[in-house]
């Protein structure tokens, strides 16, 4: 595990140093200005034991007045607890800054009190300080559902981090009643050249309890939900140190340690797009329906609009209405629209995701080609089966249209054979038409019913005179013919 620690150097005068510090002279000869703390940044690493060596970095500038002048070499001298001699040279940039770093240890661990000199060979502008190697972390390690993040993984907004402080001291003089960490953001100017910035610190912790002074050489603590930043497309780093006091003020060998860089991401989403005829269009419509895909899914539904765009629309063709998604499950949404046009062409349309949610990226989907091969619509007419009987007036021959969401406009009138005997005549489409449509007709037939004759019968009328008398009949048709 990569453990690296960050201290803010108090820089003190060098008269102060000789008598608080007991610098020996022989180090620290010459007299120092008065100084500002933040005139002179240490930052120090320690790799794991795969490669044991702890190396700090000096970096100063002119920010406030320090007075370097550019192209002068500044040279660092540092000298170790048992004496051990380290140094450096930096050469002033124009805006007055430099930087330099030596390496305090090589697969033998050196441990104690550091101190250094930082001296412009020009300017004669000189700065003294010290700081303390020596700590009880043994690592930080940031934690997302139990698992630890890999170096450089990518968290989503939403996501709860948990920090585990990984103690290890064997000295009982040791004190552990509270713990601070702060959230630090890093920012380029270009591939080489990043800052990082601390945006968040956090109070001081009651963490762990109950003091841990002299009871265990090992231990694990964990912070829980330690990350609340939402600047999304940046990296961080957490940063933790512990204290003797419960007031944060006696820190424990005077070392922040980070936990591995990570980066705050957006959930990315994934936009899919189909288009199908619809059924009794005749070729004119497409039922289109987009699908939005979260990556990795939560538990929040996805939220937004999908607008449709045509890569070359024709003269007067119109995209789809947008669609407003509604949720099939945590992780995907879809919605559907239509897509109508009245001439044949291949079109290609895709469909953009923009979401309600800042923490989903919108999507766009692949190019989908649509194919309008428009047909004349078919209208099938039914004839009505009719009847009269003989001698009567022809009804209006009537007739049923299928399918029902169509509406043509008709004109003309169906027809049937002629003739006017009783029998069965075929009806036929006559000059029924539908502009625009193809009659699909369904004949039926016309049946002539029989009608009654009228039939008048006379008989023998008076006094019965022994002879044989008939009856006299007539019969006539419904039109007055003769039928006798």
């Amino acid at each position: 595990m990569k453990v690296q620690f960050y201290k803010l150097v108090g820089i003190l005068l060098f008269v102060l140093l000789v008598s608080h510090l007991v610098i020996p002279q022989s180090v620290f000869a010459t007299s120092v200005p008065a100084i500002n703390t933040n005139l002179i940044t240490l930052f120090q690493q320690a790799d794991d034991d795969s490669e044991l060596e702890s190396i700090v970095t000096f970096s100063g500038n002119n920010a406030l007045g320090a007075g370097y002048i550019p192209g002068e070499t500044v040279h660092v001298d540092v000298r170790g607890p048992s004496a051990e001699v380290y140094a450096c040279d930096a050469r002033v940039d124009q805006s007055g800054a430099w930087n330099c770093s030596v390496n305090l240890w090589k697969d033998t661990l050196v441990s104690g009190v550091f101190y250094y000199k930082a001296t412009g060979l020009k300017s004669g502008v000189s700065y003294t300080g010290s700081f303390n190697n020596e700590g009880a972390i043994k690592s930080v390690k940031l934690l997302v559902d139990g698992k630890a993040l890999a170096e450089k993984a990518v968290i989503h907004p939403g996501t709860i981090v948990d920090a585990q402080i990984e103690l290890e001291s064997t000295k009982r003089e040791f004190s552990w009643s509270a713990t601070k960490y702060q959230i630090q953001q890093k920012t380029c100017t270009s591939a080489t050249d990043c800052t990082w910035k601390t945006v968040f610190s956090s109070p001081c912790l009651a963490s762990p309890e109950p003091d841990l002074k002299g009871q265990v050489p090992h231990q694990l603590v964990t912070i829980s939900d330690v990350f609340k930043q939402t600047q999304i497309n940046n990296s961080y780093q957490l940063m933790a140190t512990t204290y003797s006091d419960t007031g944060c003020k006696l820190v424990n060998g005077e070392q922040w340690y980070y936990a591995d860089e990570f980066e705050l991401k957006n959930y990315e989403t994934k936009t899919d797009l189909v288009c199908t005829p619809s059924e009794n269009t005749f070729g004119s419509q497409f039922d289109c329906e987009a699908t939005v895909i979260r990556s990795p899914a939560n538990d929040q539904n996805l939220l937004g609009t999908v607008s449709f765009e045509i890569e070359k629309p024709a003269a007067a063709m119109a995209p789809p209405a947008a669609c407003f998604l509604k949720a099939d499950n945590n992780g995907t949404a879809s919605c559907s629209t239509s897509f109508k046009f009245d001439t044949d062409g291949t079109y290609k349309l895709r469909a953009n995701f923009a979401s309600s949610n800042p923490f989903d990226d919108g999507s766009t989907s692949d190019w989908q080609d649509v194919t309008f091969e428009i047909q004349t619509p078919v209208v099938t007419v039914t004839a009505n089966a009719l009847s009269k009987t003989y001698g009567e007036s022809d009804p209006v021959l009537t007739y049923s249209t299928t399918p029902k969401n169509l509406y043509p406009v008709f004109s003309g009138s169906l027809t049937r054979v002629a003739g006017e005997d009783a029998g069965t005549y075929s009806i036929s489409q006559g000059s029924l038409k539908a502009d625009g449509y193809t009659i699909k007709f369904m004949p039926a037939a016309f049946t002539i019913e029989k009608a009654k004759a009228n039939i008048q019968a006379t008989g023998f009328s008076g006094v019965y005179d022994g002879q044989a008398h008939g009856i006299h009949a007539t019969a006539a048709g419904v039109k007055g013919e003769d039928l006798s």
